[in-house]
């Protein structure tokens, strides 16, 4: 519908998004708070994760946020934390998905006509 093509434009102009099609995006790492080590994996190296074993991960930080783009083939995700500091901490965990539509029409673009034009105006 008209509705939905105009949110997927408007959320086609954010942050998020410019990340998401690989775009320079104006997202920003926290300088302060506490800092988690997380990792991000798949369902089997998870398992090792919480065994206490080695396993392999998509992406590994120690950060107070973090924001990644993560291919499309990385079906079923695990976050996996460790925490480090002396005291518990707190976690406020947000996930956000965005698809891209891989559809693709052909538009005509009108040529532009550019031209000059000087006007005179007092100068006071």
């Amino acid at each position: 519908s008209n509705i939905n093509r105009a949110s997927n434009r408007a959320a086609a102009n954010t942050p998020l998004a410019a990340l998401v099609l690989g775009e320079n995006s104006y997202l920003q790492y926290l300088s302060s708070g506490e800092r988690i080590n997380y990792s991000l994996t798949d369902a089997p190296n998870a398992t090792l994760f919480l065994q206490g074993m080695p396993f392999e991960y998509f992406k590994r930080a120690k950060l107070a946020n973090d924001f990644v783009r993560v291919p499309l083939a990385q079906t079923n995700l695990a976050f996996c934390f460790s925490n480090d500091n002396v005291l518990p901490m707190f976690l406020n965990i947000k996930v956000v998905a965005l698809v891209v539509d891989g559809t693709y029409e052909t538009k005509l673009v009108p040529r532009l006509n550019i031209t000059s034009h000087q006007e005179m105006y007092l100068n006071n």
